[in-house]
């Protein structure tokens, strides 16, 4: 009886540090969950982040080419207006000379008049001062001049000289007046002329007036393009960068998840998602052969093309088609533990392959014996088929 209650007294307190153990230090597959969860979350952020920089440098990049490609058409629009300016300049420059050409000719048509002028007043001077004359002698008229003639010829002589002084005076009126007309049309005609090529010559400088403002505001838009190339230059380098520490982050990461899951003693959930286990390890009706057998592994639905994921780190020592699993690898991860993946639509990895935990190593398909497209996934213990769900992390996100 003493023996009995010494040696409770002696397991009582073993058996309290034990519990002690088990409540203060957590079984290590429940560690690894909790770790491999944190550790799954922050490789989708790293994640997030690749593709969120990648995004970014992508349309940083296609901006930068849409930049280009404006600029180019600017420069041809501007190569276009300098021509049209150099022409209006020729333009204009051919108009200065017209119209200094206009305003010589103008000027010594001025002069001209001013000489028709003076031939004019002394014309009609000349003609006032016969008339002051023949008022002077008196109120003398061609008719007395001819009846005061001493003979005939005496008439004949001063109806001559009467005819010839009757026809200077009509010829003086006719070329006071021609003149006077002449110079009014001369005047107005280069005045016309003068006041047509200024108005051309001012339509052609505000002709090149408008291009040279269009020349400057394709040039001031090409600055802001080049303003806006170097933001989106700066963004592109920051992005690079960003993306250089995200993935460095994951590579990181990902080492962390396979160290752990390798003291975890548990592999990883084989596909890039979480998706549905369609059919459990176990005996079942077979869906093509309708006899009940061994399923040997977990069948898990996904799309075609789906990625599937190593469960662990280790060698390929399948990569081939096999019989009813259709296109299948096997990995060997060591100490007797191997897992299959089968009815792959492609195999991404080939026999010898050293792979790590989290590879794709190929894509889900309907080879083989298969209903639809699925992955069916295999664990074994020294070759014989386990329950893979009791060996395999579920899906992390």
């Amino acid at each position: 009886m003493g023996g009995k209650i010494h040696l409770r007294k002696t397991l009582l307190p073993l058996l309290i540090i034990a519990a002690l153990v088990v409540f203060v230090f957590p079984q290590p597959a429940a560690n690894a969950a909790t770790s491999l969860e944190e550790i799954n979350r922050k490789i989708k952020e790293a994640e997030r982040k690749i593709a969120q920089s990648e995004a970014n440098k992508k349309n940083a990049q296609k901006e930068i080419k849409l930049i280009d490609k404006e600029e180019k058409e600017l420069e041809k629009e501007i190569r276009e207006l300098s021509k049209q300016i150099e022409e209006k300049l020729i333009l204009i420059s051919e108009k200065e000379q017209e119209i200094a050409v206009t305003e010589d000719n103008l000027r010594r048509t001025a002069q001209a008049l001013d000489e028709a002028v003076e031939r004019v007043e002394a014309r009609d001077e000349l003609l006032r001062a016969r008339v002051r004359l023949m008022y002077t002698n008196g109120a003398v008229s061609y008719l007395d001049v001819l009846l005061s003639s001493a003979s005939f010829a005496d008439f004949l002589d001063r109806f001559r000289s009467l005819s010839i002084i009757v026809e200077q005076d009509r010829q003086i009126l006719e070329d006071n007046i021609r003149d006077k007309e002449l110079i009014e049309a001369s005047k107005a005609q280069i005045e016309t002329d003068l006041a047509k090529l200024e108005e051309a010559y001012d339509v052609l400088l505000a002709e090149k007036q408008s291009l040279e403002e269009k020349e400057k505001e394709k040039e001031v838009r090409i600055a802001e393009l080049n303003h806006r190339r170097e933001h989106l230059e700066e963004i592109t380098e920051e992005e690079e960068r960003a993306l250089i520490e995200a993935m460095k982050l994951k590579s990181e990461l990902v080492k962390e998840r396979a160290k752990l899951v390798e003291h975890s003693g548990k592999f990883l959930w084989p596909l890039d998602g979480d998706y549905p286990i369609t059919s459990n390890f176990g005996y079942r009706i077979h869906p093509i052969h309708k006899v009940k057998k061994l399923h040997a592994g977990t069948d898990i639905g996904a799309p075609k093309g789906t990625k599937v994921l190593a469960a662990g780190s280790g060698i390929v020592i399948t990569a081939k088609s096999w019989g009813g699993y259709g296109n299948a690898v096997m990995i060997d991860h060591g100490n007797g533990k191997w897992t299959l993946y089968a009815h792959l639509n492609k195999i991404r990895v080939k026999e010898g392959d050293e792979v790590k935990s989290g590879q794709h190593i190929g894509d889900v398909g309907k080879t083989g014996t298969a209903t639809g497209y699925h992955l069916h996934y295999e664990v074994r213990i020294n070759s014989e088929p386990v329950d893979p769900m009791k060996h395999t992390l579920s899906f992390q996100r």
